[in-house]
């Protein structure tokens, strides 16, 4: 009714199948809004008829699987991500030389490292 009322005309799903998207899914599909895009929170196809567009860059949509996806792409010529570098005011500072493994001794000296840089405040 929001949206209606307030004659919205598009509207981005930023959750798409992701925790708590359960809820803008059901609005999602009562078609609130004439024009409807997924972006961000699902990098993938939602196979969901009433999702027509779909923003997505060559790594999220590579060429040769886009047939795959059910929304038209609006394909963004660099990365799609979007991020508020603000958050880190020292993230200019940051060494771009490659740092050996050897400097941490917290790590292991040998297997894999798997990390997670989602938000920039984890990198330190």
């Amino acid at each position: 009714h929001i949206v209606n009322r307030n004659k919205i005309h598009v509207l981005i799903d930023l959750v798409g199948y992701t925790g708590g998207g359960e809820r803008a899914n059901e609005v999602f599909a009562s078609r609130p809004a004439r024009l409807q895009t997924s972006y961000m929170g699902f990098c993938a196809s939602t196979g969901a008829p009433y999702m027509q567009h779909m923003v997505v860059d060559r790594v999220v949509a590579p060429p040769e699987y886009r047939s795959h996806f059910s929304e038209h792409l609006m394909v963004v010529p660099n990365s799609y991500f979007v991020n508020d570098h603000r958050q880190q005011p020292a993230w200019q500072d940051v060494n771009s030389k490659q740092l050996a493994r050897a400097s941490y001794k917290e790590l292991p000296a040998k297997g894999t490292l798997l990390a997670c840089f989602n938000q920039l405040y984890k990198i330190d």
